[in-house]
């Protein structure tokens, strides 16, 4: 965790420092999460301002906070011109302090869980730092930066967008040696008040920005099914390249899949340091491309075959992330309510499809910000469903009016209540019975799993 003179903070920063020349330890921008000794710094939201906060921070022992302008308390403060540029600053100068294999992970699907995945395998080798929860923008990723530590023997670091230059701005405090982009889809598409990319041309643009920092001796981890494999690979031809995937000829890959009655899958994960039959903990027939992602991220820091097959077996599950629930009656409720785009729901979709002994029930959710792109990408998710031959599908929210339209069966539902689907759903729940619910985190499908899990 980091711990630093103020001092030498405002060196590092050309900052002012006002007050007494404190050692901090940790740092933190939510009074929520301070604990004594921490250096608070207030930074500035569209919605809120820091600065409102800081005897808050004190009162749960910040000894010195970062502020945009003197306040009139008796607690240390650096004055900066920018606490949000400033925080992300610190946080490259503590990186720099730490010689360990850093790897960068960002695309539109799966990269949460590529994260858990990689944190996991390296973890077998030595203590491994890694993103937590949603930290994975230009607040998040500096706070997971300050919590490196000199018992650390590698750090697995997220990084999200939402708007042109997010991924440019953390690959500059990271600087990965290792990088990724899982896959790009039509993701945070539509426009508004400066967030969002307009196209699908726009997330490859951005996502491919984590690359622009790879050093010479770096490794670019690139996906051999994706439709820009040939541009990546022109791009960083003069960078080392391992390729994952399943559909393609590539360095990880897996052959012989097998579900289990979890909905988890073992498979022989083949490598070029070898093959080995794995069995991942994360249920999903999509998360073995997460897992050759992962494995190849893995490799190339040192991973071996052994490493791998116990961290895929153990790794962590992240709360609304495709957690299995007992549901009313005993049916199999798997919440994967955290979010939704295109590309994950029609795996979920293909998922719903290998269990044809169970009755399958898909509850969707509206997917958010698809702009011009929304109905499309709706009325395909129904398409593909009509094709799964599910035995019920309901739907919540605007949206999906055109994936119910495109099913065109009785067995399509569409509602206006979450109250309204658990309604009608919970007579169909049985044992024997598997439900999906999925929607983007605004649609607030977590309340339909509140409904129909089992009551303690």
């Amino acid at each position: 965790m980091i711990e630093l003179k103020l001092s030498l903070v405002a060196q590092v920063l050309k900052a002012e420092l006002k007050g007494e020349d404190l050692t901090f330890v940790g740092v933190h921008n939510d009074t929520r999460e301070i604990h004594p000794g921490n250096l608070f710094i207030a930074v500035k939201g569209p919605n809120f301002d820091g600065h409102d906060f800081v005897d808050r921070a004190v009162n749960a022992g910040a000894i010195a906070a970062m502020v945009e302008r003197p306040l009139d308390m008796d607690i240390p403060q650096l004055i900066v011109d920018n606490t949000t540029k400033a925080m992300g600053l610190l946080a490259k100068y503590w990186r720099d302090q730490f010689h360990i294999p850093f790897v960068g992970i960002t695309g539109s699907v799966g990269k949460t869980t590529t994260r858990q995945m990689t944190a996991s395998i390296l973890s077998q080798k030595g203590k491994t730092l890694a993103s937590e929860g949603n930290k994975n923008n230009f607040y998040g990723v500096p706070l997971t930066l300050f919590n490196l530590s000199a018992d650390h023997r590698y750090a697995v670091i997220e990084m999200g967008a939402d708007r042109p230059e997010d991924i440019s701005y953390l690959v500059n405090i990271v600087q990965p040696q290792v990088a990724t982009v899982t896959m790009v889809a039509p993701v945070h598409i539509y426009v508004a008040e400066g967030i969002g990319f307009g196209s699908i041309e726009g997330v490859l643009k951005e996502k491919t920005q984590i690359f622009s920092r790879l050093p010479e001796n770096g490794t670019a981890v690139l996906n051999a099914d994706s439709p820009y494999l040939e541009f990546w690979s022109e791009k960083l031809s003069q960078h080392q390249r391992i390729t994952f995937g399943m559909h393609h000829t590539a360095d990880v890959t897996a052959t012989d899949l097998r579900p289990n009655e979890d909905m988890q899958y073992e498979f022989t994960i083949r490598t070029p340091i070898g093959k080995r039959r794995v069995k991942l903990s994360s249920m999903g027939r999509h998360n073995v491309e997460n897992a050759l992602c992962a494995s190849a991220m893995a490799i190339a820091v040192g991973a071996s075959l052994d490493d791998i097959s116990e961290g895929l077996a153990n790794v962590p599950t992240v709360a609304r992330r495709m957690i299995r629930k007992k549901g009313y009656r005993g049916a199999t409720i798997i919440d994967d309510t955290y979010n939704a785009n295109s590309v994950a729901t029609h795996a979920v979709l293909d998922m719903l499809a290998d269990y044809d002994n169970k009755k399958r029930i898909m509850v969707f959710g509206d997917m958010r910000e698809l702009g011009d792109l929304s109905e499309r990408l709706h009325r395909e998710i129904g398409e593909h469903a009509k094709k799964a031959n599910l035995d019920y599908f309901f739907a919540y929210g605007p949206e999906s009016y055109a994936t119910i339209a495109a099913i065109d069966q009785p067995y399509a539902k569409h509602f206006k209540t979450h109250e309204e689907l658990a309604a009608e759903l919970k007579p169909l729940l049985d044992e024997n019975t598997i439900v999906v619910v999925k929607g983007s985190f605004g649609m607030n499908m977590n309340k339909v799993i509140d409904l129909i899990v089992e009551e303690n």
